[in-house]
């Protein structure tokens, strides 16, 4: 817990150290130019003043107001040049009024309006007179010029309270001074430094860019003038300590000894800094762990935490550093508010060091950086957007379509943002509205109306009660959904009849299974009981037991087939697939039965192409399938019928065909389908020796490889198809 104290002190110390080093870099960047003077009489503020002075001091002593009160064509012109265009600025005076008098109309006071209307008028009618009459004109631009020399006056006035000077004139000799005395002797020993605060050599040319580079806009050119002054300005250690600029020198002075201390002791505070940083780096103090828990964050997201924090904090330490030279100007309030400043400095400046070298840390490994800014908020966001936008032209239809509307719409919008600034375009906007505002919104409705109704049939579809279609109209996305919706309403139909079939099946299943495996065990197991008899003869036991032998072999293939058509219903059984020659697997499945087919009085016709045909197949799975439809065949062919076995390409080449075609000893009952269920045969079967799998299984091996197996019945003609892919080359 002390640690933990310990390593929050540090880091507080640690960041305020931080904050009073760059204070002090601001205070040298914002004021180290302004007070590297010895004081405020050099500075260029003060300069200013002497040039400005210089500037009104002659002009005041070389311009005849008198000949400037005649007023040129070209004075005229450009006086009214200022207002521009006559109907132009009546417009603009009529239209700022006109709010103003529409406001007070509906006021008790009339008296109110009546004075902005003259108000008005008058303006109306001061300019009609600048741009019809050149006598009222001129008398306009005298009363500038005189208002513009009462100004000087002014001004040298102020100037010449401050200044003591003395100058002389370089062409006739004349002086100019505002000291009692103007002989040279006298003004050499009265301008001394031990008299003066400030004194220095000065020179005014008539046309020194110095004296003219002044912000007045009355300003008066001295182009025409060739002379010029020479002698001293100087400020007499005689003024008041009241004088503004005695005051702004003591001013100037105090905010230079604070800017000077408070930057030498920035120095102080970043060796400080630097030394508690270097422990607190060598220490760690649960930086570490800081550093993993802000490295989850996505990298933008930190670069903007880092930038606001930053920000805050540069906000807070410009603050204190503007305020910070005038501490002593008024101590109390600006010596709070700077260190109110600061100290709110100190925790967002902490912040951003520490995020600086995280964020260091991670731009420095480039590769890891690259995978950060992958995984930044704003890609995820613009990935998002763009997915988004590629799934809503998925279908390129609907896309178009919302767009489209979506444009219409702020098309229309933007039309009443337009009328709202301009109503004369009523008439276009309302022929707009009619042609495309209106039926769009009729459109927009039906197409609402067409999905509420959607929706419902969906909350209906999804209890599985919808009985009829939903109607499709138009070419809009929903009528593709609509009729989409119906084709799941035919499958789910379907899919219920389907169901009370395999219910149906899975009784017959288990009543069939527990028929054809109870047969054979009751039988082994009553003549298991007879073999328990004493006074059997040799030649009873040696037939019991051949029944019970039989009986057993035929429950472990009932057994046997069960679990293989099980395995291969549930997918886990593994093809090893080669390439097989289809004719010679029929002829060698043939040549297995060769014996049971001389036997029988069956015909077999075989027909088979003279080339290979080859699949990529499992043989001895296929084989299997073989086996059993030719088992099938002999245990359920008509005695003395024909057998027709055949094997053939597609006419595209890509698909083989082997057929099995026999005609039925038991009458067929036309479900043909029904003929591939678990233990299915047909019902005047039931008492043969098969499994009723034989089907089951050969259609799961033919479906595992991606082929189909289909039965045909005619009467009792029965025919089956196995369909395979070829082998490609």
């Amino acid at each position: 817990m002390a640690t933990k104290w310990k390593s929050r002190f540090l880091m507080l110390l640690w960041s305020t150290f931080l904050t009073i080093g760059l204070t002090g870099i601001c205070v040298l960047l914002l004021y180290g130019k302004d007070y590297i003077y010895p004081n405020y009489f050099h500075t260029p503020k003060f300069q200013n003043e002497i040039n400005e002075f210089s500037y009104l001091l002659y002009i005041s002593n070389n311009l005849d107001w008198e000949s400037t009160m005649t007023i040129t064509n070209q004075e005229i012109e450009e006086f009214r040049n200022r207002y521009g265009n006559l109907d132009n600025e009546v417009k603009k005076i009529q239209t700022q009024y006109k709010n103003r008098i529409k406001s007070v109309q509906n006021t008790i006071n009339q008296d109110t309006e009546n004075i902005i209307k003259s108000e008005r008028d008058d303006r109306i009618e001061d300019l009609s007179k600048i741009f019809s009459s050149d006598d009222y004109v001129q008398e306009k631009i005298i009363q500038e010029k005189e208002e513009r020399y009462k100004e000087y006056q002014r001004n040298l006035e102020n100037y010449d309270r401050k200044f003591k000077y003395y100058f002389r004139n370089s062409q006739t000799g004349e002086i100019y001074t505002n000291l009692s005395y103007s002989d040279s002797p006298t003004v050499e020993n009265y301008l001394k430094n031990d008299n003066m605060i400030y004194i220095t050599d000065y020179i005014v040319y008539g046309d020194d860019p110095s004296i003219f580079n002044l912000s007045n806009k009355n300003k008066i050119s001295l182009d025409s003038y060739d002379s010029w002054y020479e002698g001293k300005i100087g400020i007499p250690k005689s003024l008041p300590s009241y004088s503004p600029i005695i005051r702004d020198n003591k001013e100037y002075m105090k905010s230079q000894v604070v800017v000077w201390l408070f930057v030498l002791l920035s120095i102080v505070a970043s060796i400080f800094c630097y030394n508690i940083g270097k422990k607190i780096k060598r220490n760690s103090f649960g930086s570490e762990k800081a550093a993993i828990f802000y490295n989850r964050i996505p990298i933008d997201i930190r670069s903007g935490i880092f930038i606001i924090t930053g920000t805050v904090g540069g906000v807070f330490l410009v603050i204190g550093t503007r305020q910070l030279p005038y501490i002593l100007q008024n101590s109390s309030f600006q010596g709070k508010s700077t260190l109110v400043a600061l100290g709110l400095a100190v925790l967002p400046v902490g912040l951003t060091a520490v995020q600086g070298e995280f964020l260091f840390r991670e731009i420095s490994e480039w590769e890891n950086f690259k995978i950060k800014i992958k995984d930044s908020f704003l890609n995820r966001k613009v990935q998002q957007v763009r997915n988004n936008f590629q799934d809503a032209f998925l279908n390129r239809r609907s896309g178009t379509q919302l767009f489209l509307i979506l444009g219409l719409i702020f098309f229309l919008g933007a039309g009443l943002i337009t009328l709202y600034i301009h109503p004369i375009a009523f008439l276009i906007y309302a022929f707009i509205l009619v042609i495309i505002g209106f039926p769009l919104v009729t459109v927009l409705v039906k197409k609402v109306g067409y999905f509420n109704y959607i929706l419902e049939a969906t909350n209906t579809l999804s209890v599985g009660t919808l009985d009829s279609d939903i109607p499709v109209n138009g070419k809009f996305v929903l009528s593709t959904i609509a009729s989409n919706l119906n084709s799941i309403n035919q499958k789910v139909k379907t899919t219920q009849s389907e169901q009370v079939k395999s219910e149906r099946l899975k009784t017959e299943l288990i009543t069939n299974v527990s028929h054809d495996l109870r047969t054979p065990l009751t039988s082994i197991i009553t003549y298991t009981d007879l073999l328990k008899q004493r006074n059997l003869s040799v030649k009873e036991r040696e037939h019991y037991l051949y029944i019970i032998d039989q009986k057993s072999k035929r429950l472990k293939v009932l057994i046997d087939d069960l679990f293989e058509v099980s395995k291969m219903a549930s997918g886990n059984i593994k093809l090893i697939l080669a390439k097989v020659d289809l004719v010679q697997l029929l002829q060698q499945a043939l040549g297995e039965y060769n014996d049971k087919i001389k036997e029988s009085s069956l015909l077999f016709r075989v027909s088979k192409p003279e080339k290979p045909i080859y699949a990529s197949v499992d043989g001895q799975k296929l084989w299997r399938v073989f086996e059993n439809l030719i088992g099938n065949i002999l245990k359920y062919s008509l005695d003395n019928s024909r057998v027709y076995i055949s094997v053939c390409k597609s006419e595209a080449g890509n698909e083989g065909f082997i057929t099995f075609k026999n005609v039925s000893k038991y009458e067929l009952n036309g479900n043909h389908e029904e003929l591939f269920e678990r233990f299915k045969r047909g019902d005047m079967s039931r008492h043969t020796e098969g499994s009723g799998l034989g089907l089951a299984i050969a259609k799961s091996i033919v479906d595992l490889h991606d082929g189909s197996l289909e039965i045909e019945t005619d009467g009792d003609l029965f025919k089956v198809t196995v369909i395979l892919k070829l082998y490609e080359v």
